[in-house]
C-alpha cells in the first residue's frame, strides 16, 4: 500500500506538469506561427484612397477650388475577377476624399457612382498625375494588385445640369447687336 505523498504520486504530479509544459510550448509555437502570417498579410495589405472632385472648367484637370464631390456620390472597391462589390464608402463631401484601410493582398478595382446629373470627365489629362482624374468615362479604374503600396485612384467629374452662358446688356439702339454704346 502506499502512503500519500509517494513517489507514485509526485510521479503523476510532475507528468501532469509535464503534459502542461508541453501544452504550453504548442500553444506558444501556434500563436507564434499565427503571428508571423498575420503579420504577412498585414504587410501586403495597404489602403486604397483618392478624391472625387468636380471639374468646374472641363479641362480634365483638378485645380484648386474643385475640390467639392456632388451629393450621394459612392465609392466602391471590387474584385477585379468577379466584379463582386467588397467595401462601399462615401467621400467626404466638402474634401471629396475617401478611403480603404488595410486592404488584403489581392487584385482589385475602384468603381465611383455619380448621381444621375452628373458625368466622369476625361481621364488621364495633363502631365500632373496627382491632378488628373484615373477612372474611365464610366467611372471604373484600371485593375490593380494590392502588395503593401498606396494606391491612389482620383475621379473627375462633370455637373450636366442646365447651364446659361453668355452677356445681358440693354440694347439702347434697338438693333439687337451688342455695340459699344449699348
Amino acid at each position: 500500500m502506499l502512503a500519500s505523498g509517494s513517489c507514485v504520486t509526485n510521479t503523476c504530479d510532475l507528468i501532469s506538469f509535464s503534459g502542461i509544459v508541453a501544452m504550453s510550448k504548442i500553444l506558444f509555437y501556434l500563436l507564434l506561427s499565427c503571428f508571423f502570417v498575420l503579420t504577412s498579410i498585414a504587410s501586403e495589405s495597404g489602403p486604397v484612397f483618392g478624391t472625387v472632385w468636380t471639374d468646374w472648367n472641363r479641362d480634365g484637370v483638378r485645380d484648386p477650388g474643385e475640390q467639392q464631390s456632388p451629393p450621394s456620390t459612392y465609392v466602391e472597391l471590387l474584385d477585379a475577377q468577379t466584379g463582386i462589390p467588397l467595401m462601399t464608402t462615401t467621400p467626404d463631401h466638402w474634401y471629396s476624399s475617401y478611403h480603404f484601410a488595410l486592404v488584403p493582398p489581392g487584385t482589385y478595382v475602384v468603381r465611383v457612382v455619380l448621381p444621375a446629373d452628373h458625368v466622369f470627365t476625361t481621364p488621364l489629362t495633363g502631365s500632373d498625375p496627382w491632378r488628373d482624374s484615373d477612372v474611365d468615362l464610366l467611372g471604373t479604374s484600371a485593375p490593380f494588385i494590392m502588395a503593401g503600396q498606396d494606391v491612389i485612384i482620383d475621379a473627375g467629374c462633370l455637373d450636366q445640369k442646365a447651364q446659361v452662358h453668355g452677356v445681358v446688356w440693354t440694347d439702347w439702339n434697338r438693333d439687337g447687336i451688342r455695340n459699344e454704346s449699348d
